[in-house]
């Protein structure tokens, strides 16, 4: 089934998910951290949150430094900037655990330009993390966070 509305104003019964994927989303939104908690109630124990988020910040105080204009934090763009340790405050905050921060995949633009500005500086950020052993995330770069909600999946 789809609907089209929030997750505020849907009516999804507790436990009923055993995953939830919110991509590009939670920068978005007013209140990520009540958001993060109707996921929580929604999934089953066991169940995961997988999310990607921009890491702005980085990005933002360059282009100002070097004098360049943007609006990165402007509505209806970014609300909420999470650095990962921002993140991993907020799902635990909300419930979670067994939480993993990693490089996520380059974005495509339609550009040329852009898109090799994405592809060479994603994939630079994987290889800094491969070879730091996960220790070393890349700022500026969007972020994939898992999660999990504590429990077994087979006690539902």
């Amino acid at each position: 089934n789809v609907s089209n509305t929030t997750i505020d104003e849907a009516s999804l019964p507790e436990h009923s998910f055993h995953a939830v994927t919110m991509l590009y989303v939670l920068e978005h939104l007013t209140d990520p951290f009540e958001t993060l908690k109707k996921v929580f109630s929604l999934l089953i124990p066991g169940g995961v949150v997988i999310i990607r988020v921009p890491h702005t910040t980085p990005l933002v105080r360059f282009l100002s430094a070097v004098k360049i204009n943007n609006n990165l934090y402007d509505a209806p763009f970014h609300l909420f900037d999470f650095s990962p340790s921002t993140i991993i405050q907020l799902l635990e905050k909300s419930g979670f655990s067994s939480i993993s921060v990693m490089p996520g995949e380059p974005t495509m633009p339609n550009s040329y330009m852009e898109r090799l500005v994405s592809v060479s500086s994603g994939y630079t950020a994987k290889l800094l993390y491969r070879l730091s052993n996960g220790k070393y995330l890349l700022p500026g770069i969007s972020k994939t966070t898992i999660a999990f909600k504590p429990g077994d999946a087979k006690e539902e």
